[in-house]
């Protein structure tokens, strides 16, 4: 073609097919053999494309003063693609490869076809095929290994689809030995630090050997739970966790009941959530709300150990633990005896009057109704003036004969205390009451003796 100039050569056709376009030289027209098109201006040099069809859309391509390359659609004014100064490139739509996109960033091929992204570097430093960079690989999947790096033993990330279909995900920390492996099928583990759920520091306190220490953390503003449960069904399900002052260690959640509870003092209780406070530098198994075994921590000869049924000490009175109303017994344990009380019935949160019944002494001497320890091997200890609390010893017989009589033997006298051999008046009858009869009797004086047969 000839060339064909306009006015002051805004517009030109050469012998190698360019048009230009305004003023400035011939851009890319390395021989005469080429075509193309040259637009030049001072502001935006632009083309428009239209389609006509009934489908047809306009579209504006233009370059700016500013470097930016831009295509817009010019039926609603957006851009559908800019590359900027630098080469930074913005689609506002979606972008498929391979394919019709149905996401922002779709990329498909077939089966046999690896997909690989590489990062900066070498040639050698970005081969896909040592696993150098990110890639997908049809035989395990995602990989993203650190940038630059000079082997494979600088992974990252591995997500992998086994020839099963099942998907894990490796995690790395910049070698080839996974430290984090989370598998649909099969084990997982975590061989990193510590783990914090809703924390960012999981080691709240160390203990133990610190530098070989792996923590759990978990920290909710109420309670912190764990789950515990079979997936069969009619299997007993627990939870434990913390909350107020207390690790709720055993929740049957099948039975809605705790099972067992340690509070902040290190008391622990079975069956319960509600434990009393023990005095200072002791510590308690609480049994239910009634019931405990409680301990001081010394040794040796000041260790002190009880077995309270609706009691406790709280460092200055026993009290009544449980709900209802109830009598009380206690077995308290030190220096080698072994003291049994009681008190009447009583409420929570009373004094308890505790009242020293029996007692084994450390030499094996027995003390009844006394509340000292006992100095021979048997010790009564009673009001020889009364026969409801005399120290006497009864001897009750279960033979259905008619002719049995209980006995009873003692000091016992309602006026003066002399020493009785007594039995009672009919079968099952008291020796001590009722229509009783002594039938052998020392005075107190010492000086009369009355036999009554």
């Amino acid at each position: 073609m000839a060339n064909l100039s306009n006015i002051n050569d805004k517009f030109l056709f050469t012998d190698g097919d360019f048009i230009k376009i305004g003023n400035g030289a011939l851009i890319n027209q390395a021989s005469s053999t080429e075509s193309g098109l040259s637009i030049t201006n001072s502001n935006v040099a632009s083309i428009t494309l239209t389609s006509t069809g009934a489908s047809g859309k306009t579209f504006l391509t233009y370059s700016n003063p500013v470097g930016a390359y831009t295509i817009l659609d010019v039926d609603d004014n957006l851009p559908r693609l800019t590359i900027a100064t630098g080469g930074n490139v913005h689609i506002p739509g979606s972008v498929g490869i391979g394919i019709s996109p149905s996401a922002k960033l779709q990329v498909y091929s077939t089966a046999a076809t690896n997909i690989f992204m590489t990062g900066y570097g070498t040639a050698t430093q970005n081969n896909w095929l040592a696993q150098n960079c990110m890639f997908v690989k049809t035989d395990n999947g995602l990989l993203i290994s650190k940038e630059n790096a000079a082997n494979n033993t600088n992974r990252l990330f591995n997500f992998y689809n086994d020839a099963n279909g099942y998907a894990s995900l490796y995690m790395y920390k910049g070698d080839a030995t996974a430290q984090v492996l989370l598998n649909t099928s099969g084990n997982s583990y975590f061989l990193g630090g510590s783990i914090g759920i809703g924390v960012t520091d999981p080691v709240i306190t160390a203990w133990g050997n610190a530098t070989n220490t792996r923590q759990l953390t978990l920290v909710a503003s109420a309670y912190a739970v764990i789950n515990l449960q079979g997936s069969n069904a009619g299997l007993t399900q627990f939870s434990m966790g913390v909350g107020d002052t207390k690790f709720y260690m055993a929740y049957d959640r099948v039975a809605s009941k705790h099972r067992l509870v340690v509070d902040s003092n290190g008391q622990i209780g079975i069956g319960t959530t509600v434990i009393p406070t023990y005095w200072s530098g002791y510590t308690a198994l609480q049994l239910g709300t009634d019931n405990s075994i409680f301990s001081n921590t010394d040794t040796g000869s000041g260790s002190a150990l009880f077995i309270g049924q609706n009691v406790y000490n709280d460092g200055s009175n026993y009290l009544y633990t449980g709900v209802s109303s109830n009598e009380a017994g206690l077995l308290d344990m030190r220096s080698g005896l072994f003291r049994f009380y009681n008190a009447p019935n009583g409420t929570a949160g009373n004094n308890a009057t505790m009242t020293q019944r029996f007692t084994v002494a450390l030499n094996g001497n027995v003390g009844i109704g006394t509340g000292n320890d006992p100095d021979s091997l048997l010790t009564l200890s009673g009001d020889s003036n009364s026969f409801a609390t005399a120290p006497v010893i009864r001897f009750d017989s279960t033979s259905a004969s008619t002719n049995v009589r209980n006995w009873a033997i003692g000091p016992a006298d309602t006026a003066y205390g002399n020493f009785h051999i007594m039995r009672s008046a009919t079968k099952g009858g008291d020796p001590l009451t009722g229509a009783g009869a002594a039938t052998f009797t020392i005075d107190y004086t010492d000086t009369d003796i009355i036999v009554i047969c």
